[in-house]
Parts: structure tokens; C-alpha cells; sequence
């Protein structure tokens, strides 16, 4: 349910109910834990970044994000299919950086990143200006980025201040008073 939540979210699927509304500066970046959903692998990494960016942003910027994400000039001609799971999540990564959102959508960004990845990620994302919905079953990760957690649970929705660590605390204390309301 938390993929197609925010498959809705990012307009991939359609509503079944209910309405969505986003502002009219909303620039939104969606990053999907199938990065096949986005990436031609046939392309070139060079050449994805070319198709899928503004078609004004010049082969020195294209390349310099592209450093900025650890692929540099040794991966420029490499073919899409030839990257590791953690190379092609850079890869995506790198494209919504370029697209200057303001609203990122993640869906399991840490999955196949290895550990020096997963830190530039971390990084990346606490000095982060917009606004960030994230999935992930990282939990050290969700608490070091976290500022609330949403739980939707039996159709309701209940927002937690605070990081998970926090959030799995006043749960259970949540639960601990109802059973003792209850016994």
C-alpha cells in the first residue's frame, strides 16, 4: 500500500477517491524503487540524462551533477543496463536534483545504495530546502531524516511529531494505555 500511496501521489496511478490537489509552484520529483519504471536501459548514462532533463541545460552541467552523484567521466558512455542497482539509483537521483524540485516523492531510496551512498544521500536530504515524502524500511535512515511519521492504519491517518525511534515509542505507549483502559 505505501508504493501505490505514493504512486497516486506522484500521478502514476490513478485515484480510486478522494481529491489531490498540488500548489501551482509545486515542482515534484518522484523517485520509484523500480528504477526500471524511469531509466531506458538501452541509453547511455549520458544520454539518459540528455533525454529525461530540460532540454536547455547545457553537457557541462549535465556532467558536472553527474560527478556530483559519483558518476563522472568514466560512466558517461557506459550503457544503463551495464550499472549496478546502486549506480542506476545515483543515476535517477542525479536527474531530480537537476530538475530543481521542490517536492520529492521517495520510494525506498536506500535500497541497493551501498553504505557511502546512503550517506551522501542522508547528507543531501537534511540540507534539503523543499519538501520530502518518504518510504523506507531504513530505520536508522528514516531517524536521522524524519521530522513526522504518518500512520495509516484501519482507514485512519494519525501524524507523529519526531523521528521513527519516536514515533514506535508513543505508539506503544498509545497501545499500552488502551489495553490498560480495556483490562
Amino acid at each position: 500500500g505505501k508504493s501505490t500511496l505514493l504512486k497516486v501521489l506522484a500521478g502514476k496511478l490513478s485515484r480510486t477517491g478522494g481529491t489531490l490537489t498540488m500548489g501551482s509552484t509545486t515542482r515534484m520529483g518522484y523517485y520509484s524503487q523500480q528504477q526500471a519504471e524511469t531509466l531506458d536501459l538501452g541509453g547511455t548514462v549520458l544520454g539518459e540524462m540528455r533525454r529525461l532533463s530540460d532540454p536547455h541545460t547545457t553537457e557541462e552541467e549535465l556532467m558536472s551533477v553527474l560527478g556530483l552523484f559519483m558518476l563522472g567521466q568514466g560512466y558517461f558512455d557506459r550503457a544503463v543496463e551495464s550499472l549496478s542497482g546502486g549506480e542506476r539509483s545515483r543515476l535517477v537521483l542525479a536527474l531530480l536534483f537537476l530538475r530543481r524540485c521542490n517536492f520529492l516523492v521517495l520510494d525506498e531510496p536506500t535500497n541497493h545504495l551501498d553504505l557511502n551512498s546512503i550517506t551522501w544521500l542522508e547528507t543531501y536530504l537534511q540540507n534539503y530546502d523543499g519538501a520530502v515524502i518518504l518510504v523506507s524500511h531504513d530505520r536508522y535512515f528514516l531517524d536521522r531524516l524524519a521530522r513526522k511519521v504518518i500512520e495509516i492504519k484501519d482507514g485512519d491517518c494519525t501524524v507523529f511529531s519526531g523521528n521513527y525511534t519516536e514515533y514506535a515509542k508513543k505508539s506503544r505507549e498509545l497501545l499500552d494505555a488502551k489495553l490498560h483502559a480495556y483490562w
